[in-house]
């Protein structure tokens, strides 16, 4: 009788272990999804100085500023236009121009960069086609009473070109991007 008892409760403890890692496993696999509360249009600053590396040189943006992303109820990628504001070549100190980029993050941690954009100083021009880059992560924060999405990239193979007196090359996949940035919905949630 006592054999039994323990085999049972054997038994009772093993279905609950596997009950239980039936709901982790099918929980894990679910994709993630950006979420909002309701319709609107994102706003996202800069958490600290955007970098980015090309075979010219190391340019630095203080801040950014999103348009064309607006928020959807549920969905796996989010499509947004980024402007880089206050950028300056770190070598010399020389301002930089960034054209719009347009970009479409997708909550597997990739981005694709929907069309080329250029990065511009005194005698140079880096272009930067469209491509897919990799390694995004995406994290909740809350402040305020609701939620936000830290972007964290940690981008490197960046294909780019230059041209100009000051930096000309061909095509090359060496360039990165980092740099965090927070995205919210104005007067509601926004999460990953």
């Amino acid at each position: 009788m006592r054999t039994m008892n323990r085999f049972k409760t054997f038994g009772c403890i093993v279905a609950t272990v596997l009950a239980f890692s039936v709901m982790v496993v099918g929980n894990a696999s679910a994709a993630l999804e950006f979420k909002s509360s309701a319709m609107g249009e994102l706003v996202g600053i800069a958490m600290e100085n955007q970098v980015f590396t090309t075979k010219a040189g190391t340019t630095e943006c203080k801040s950014l500023e999103l348009s064309n992303a607006a928020a959807v109820l549920s969905s796996t990628t989010q499509v947004e236009t980024v402007r880089y504001k206050e950028c300056k070549e770190t070598t010399l100190g020389l301002a930089v121009t960034i054209t719009p980029v347009e970009i479409e993050l997708n909550t597997n941690g990739t981005a694709r960069v929907l069309k080329a954009f250029t990065a511009s100083a005194t005698a140079c021009t880096i272009t930067v086609p469209a491509q897919t880059l990799s390694s995004l992560t995406y994290t909740n924060v809350e402040g305020e009473g609701k939620f936000k999405v830290l972007i964290e990239p940690k981008v490197t193979g960046v294909e780019s070109s230059g041209s100009g007196f000051a930096c000309s090359y061909a095509l090359e996949k060496v360039g990165t991007y980092k740099g965090m940035s927070l995205v919210e919905l104005p007067g509601g949630h926004y999460e990953v």
